[in-house]
């Protein structure tokens, strides 16, 4: 928080895989045995290294999981992570898709502004995804989200090499 607070990053070469096996160490065994979410991914092997703060896009894919899970409940379903390299951009990306519900349309323009949320009263602050857009813009990169075809959303994160 403090680094995000005095805008202060410590950009390094990062292999985002390494960051989204970090926080699934994290997460995965609550989201499988509390919430009934399962993880899978398929984490490009050639994956270029990001110039970022890992601990900064920590937090942005714990941000994005945390959304998910919440997207799935009260029945759970399925979390999808995946990382490739978008060499035409000198970028990478990671995506994050859930089997959830989906975003109304009416919202997708909106869920990353500042204290918006859908869940109720209570529940949360409306900052996760606008925090983890911010710190996507910080490091010249970009964050959007989409409804999947057959159900759910994608969270798509690209980021410079």
């Amino acid at each position: 928080m403090q680094t995000y607070a005095r805008g202060g990053h410590l950009l390094q070469e990062t292999n985002l895989n390494q960051v989204v096996d970090n926080v699934l160490l994290m997460l995965s065994e609550q989201f499988r045995t509390k919430w009934g979410v399962k993880v899978a991914t398929e984490l490009a092997r050639d994956l270029k290294p990001a110039v970022c703060d890992p601990n900064q896009m920590t937090q942005v894919f714990i941000n994005l999981l945390t959304n998910a899970r919440d997207a799935l409940q009260p029945h759970g379903g399925e979390v999808q992570l995946k990382t490739w390299n978008m060499p035409e951009l000198a970028a990478v990306a990671v995506a994050i898709s859930d089997t959830g519900t989906g975003i109304l349309e009416s919202e997708l323009d909106t869920i990353f502004e500042p204290f918006y949320t859908t869940k109720a009263k209570g529940e949360g602050t409306g900052l996760g995804l606008f925090v983890a857009a911010e710190i996507v813009r910080e490091h010249k990169g970009w964050i959007r989200a989409q409804n999947n075809t057959s159900r759910g959303a994608t969270f798509t994160v690209m980021l410079p090499c």
